[in-house]
């Protein structure tokens, strides 16, 4: 079996033939961003949320003065819009969500980049032995002091990887060994919190890594896991304070992960079905 990965149509393949993206999979789950793009939306016109958090991070109750100081001059300006004006600020509401995720994305695209940077850099300098002078984007500072502290070597940096059984591809953004012996996946996000969705996905990464070993993007084989993996690891970039979020119960994730393989199966057939 060939595999390699097509760049410009972001397509994994085996033997010629596209394999579903893990990304795609995880389409058949909720995600907690409903409430989120509503409140995107309504924003526009002037809404606050009653609660917010403080510095603490703890959930509080927001005083309704305060909240209508807030609303104020936006129905101010409202008042003022003719009616082509005010269909113009409904569709800037309506589309408030997809914009937000359009720059969250490019701002997740530098920030990844550099996170491999990082990673990338620290595994040549493992072999040499030489200590890092690089200087990082200051964002990324909290996971170089959480690895100085934890990881005993990186042993893969977005590293492609796939499944003939599952018939999937995915990218894992690092693979390393801990100072404890475990080997972990560890994945980059944007979202302020880490979301079960997002350890099912390093679920599947390693049902695939596990059954088929870690590539580049042209298909050259990089290396088979030393031993299992031990522990799946979310760095969610987005909360205030960065602190990882950890899971070591990983045959439930394993078990949901193949689940949601046969769920999308059945969907995706259904939806084909008398084409």
């Amino acid at each position: 079996m060939k595999y390699n990965f097509n760049e410009k149509e972001h397509l994994h393949l085996l033997d010629g033939k596209p394999l579903t993206g893990t990304t795609t999979i995880l389409s058949v789950l909720s995600k907690p961003l409903t409430w989120w793009a509503s409140g995107l939306a309504v924003s526009k016109l002037g809404w606050t949320n009653e609660y917010s958090k403080d510095e603490a991070g703890k959930r509080v109750k927001v005083e309704l003065e305060q909240r209508i100081m807030h609303l104020k001059p936006f129905r101010a300006k409202q008042t003022l819009l003719d009616d082509k004006g005010y269909l113009l600020l409904l569709d800037e509401a309506y589309k408030a969500h997809s914009v937000k995720l359009s720059e969250t994305a490019e701002t997740g695209t530098d920030l990844h980049a550099e996170l491999e940077r990082f990673v990338r850099n620290t595994m040549l300098l493992q072999k040499s032995g030489t200590i890092d002078k690089t200087e990082y984007d200051a964002r990324i500072q909290p996971f170089i002091a959480w690895s100085k502290s934890n990881v005993k070597k990186f042993i893969g940096s977005e590293v492609y990887t796939f499944s003939h059984t599952l018939w999937l591809g995915g990218i894992i953004d690092c693979v390393a060994e801990l100072k404890d012996g475990t080997i972990a996946i560890i994945d980059f996000k944007s979202s302020k919190e880490a979301y079960i969705s997002q350890f099912i996905q390093c679920a599947l990464y390693d049902l695939q890594i596990t059954e088929s070993g870690a590539y580049d993007e042209k298909g050259g084989k990089l290396f088979n896991l030393p031993k299992e993996i031990g522990k799946y690891i979310i760095f969610p970039f987005g909360a205030k304070t960065l602190i990882p979020s950890e899971q070591t119960d990983l045959l439930q994730l394993k078990e949901a992960g193949k689940a949601c393989v046969s769920l999308y199966k059945v969907i995706n057939a259904f939806n084909n079905y008398g084409e």
